[in-house]
């Protein structure tokens, strides 16, 4: 049997992290894992020991699991905290779900109790099961190697120690060291991807593989490897591409597309990175890049990929929606409106005045006596008219290529049904006549653009 005192002990020795001056989180399930790192943790470092232990409330006997663990914590003069999930927090993927809200709690409670080390009792097995989960749902290089034994994050590190070690090796300290654990039966149904990948493809790489958990334990390091060289050069590629939006991201198209293949979707795959997004989700990103429609919106995963001509923006978290605005302007009781990122005024003018705004697409000039003026985001089917003849108000932004993201804030001002301005493109010198003379012109509205 594996030596798993040696195996924590070497574990921190080479990560470097001093545990024994250490405060710590163990998540702890009641689970034979969890229960064996929790034993390992207090016999073999002087670790100062905080318990995490969520109840998902899924089963009757997660009351008593939760008894347990308390009293356990109690009898060892152990901090614990206990967080309960909520049917009401639970919407969609279980598995899922509930695993962002216990990380959320890890997360919580290390701040709260000032430490830096999360201890996660993930195995061998575990690590075997997930390289497989992401060969059959597919991935990236980095994907395909499987759990890191050591992350770092905002509020210090998330540890796995016992990831070199198989499941048998964790049971058998259990029966040799009489350490009490609760089984779940939901882990044996195939009811969830993982377990049928558990007992069906796990099982028998065991059986029909000699040594499989070292072979697999050498392929793990070499694609770990392969990928460290890679991402050092995917993410040179990335400073020197890629634009960071307030949103998201963004790069020219004929930029990405020079870059091999492979590369590309290894920058897609890490600028999306907190959706985990799969192989089959980047592909479509990749193919609305390479589509021959100039403008394209589409949402993947709640991730708003706008390609605009020669650019390509990636929204993350934010679905690009409809910009509905209407502003009526009535009277001069009100001379200045903000409008998203745009800022109008109202002045009074002289006639040199009226004659230059005139000539300025941000700029329109009108007598007060012909309000009220309608200010609002374009819409299909508006027209404006021009020297030439009416114009659709989109093949106005069509010729002058505005960017999708662009268009959804393009403001025109309206009188009644007629287009006076498309704001920023064109003016129309006929409309404005058919209201106002231009030796009548009193006010002047313009609009400012700002950062």
């Amino acid at each position: 049997m594996v030596s798993l005192q040696k195996v924590i002990v070497e574990y921190f020795k080479n990560k470097k992290i001093d545990i024994d001056s250490s405060r710590v989180v163990i998540a702890v399930s009641t689970g034979v894992d969890s229960m064996v790192l929790l034993d390992l943790m207090q016999k073999y470092t002087n670790a100062n020991i905080i318990i995490a232990h969520v109840n998902h409330g899924k089963r009757k006997e997660s009351i008593e699991e939760e008894k347990f663990i308390t009293q356990y914590a109690h009898d060892n003069n152990l901090k614990i905290h206990v967080y309960h999930i909520s049917h009401d927090e639970i919407k969609g993927n279980f598995q899922e779900k509930a695993r962002d809200i216990r990380y959320k709690f890890f997360k919580d409670i290390m701040v709260k109790e000032n430490a830096k080390v999360l201890l996660l009792a993930h195995h061998l097995n575990d690590d075997i099961e997930t390289m497989l989960f992401r060969l059959q749902r597919g991935s990236n290089l980095a994907g395909y190697a499987g759990i890191s034994d050591l992350v770092k994050i905002d509020e210090g590190i998330i540890a796995r120690p016992l990831l070199s070690v198989l499941k048998e090796d964790i049971k058998q300290y259990a029966k040799a060291n009489n350490i009490k654990y609760y089984e779940d039966y939901t882990n044996d149904t195939d009811i969830y991807s993982r377990n049928k990948i558990r007992h069906n493809d796990v099982t028998k790489i065991f059986d029909c593989i000699e040594d499989a958990s070292n072979n697999f334990i050498e392929m793990k390091n070499n694609i770990k490897n392969a990928s460290i060289v890679l991402n050092e050069y995917r993410d040179n590629l990335i400073k020197a591409i890629v634009k960071e939006e307030k949103d998201g991201y963004s790069f020219r198209i004929e930029d990405f597309k020079k870059i091999h293949e492979y590369m590309q979707k290894e920058i897609i795959f890490h600028l999306t990175k907190e959706k985990a997004l799969s192989s089959k989700q980047v592909d479509e990103i990749i193919k609305i890049i390479n589509s021959n429609k100039a403008n394209v919106i589409s949402n993947i995963a709640s991730i708003s990929v706008v390609k605009s001509y020669s650019e390509l923006y990636l929204f993350i978290n934010k679905v690009e929606e409809n910009v509905n605005i209407e502003i009526i302007i009535n009277d001069l009781n009100k001379l200045e409106y903000n409008i998203d990122n745009v800022r109008v005024k109202i002045i009074n003018i002289d006639d040199d005045a009226c004659k230059l705004s005139n000539k300025n697409c941000y700029s329109m000039s009108f007598n007060y006596n012909y309000l009220p003026l309608v200010i609002r985001n374009w819409q299909n089917g508006d027209k404006i008219i021009t020297a030439s003849g009416t114009k659709k108000v989109s093949r106005i932004l069509i010729d002058n290529h505005v960017s999708m993201i662009d268009r959804k804030k393009t403001l025109v001002v309206c009188k009644d049904n007629d287009v006076l301005m498309v704001v920023g493109y064109l003016k129309s010198l006929k409309a404005l006549e058919k209201y106002t003379k231009l030796d009548e012109c009193n006010m002047m509205i313009t609009f400012y653009k700002e950062d």
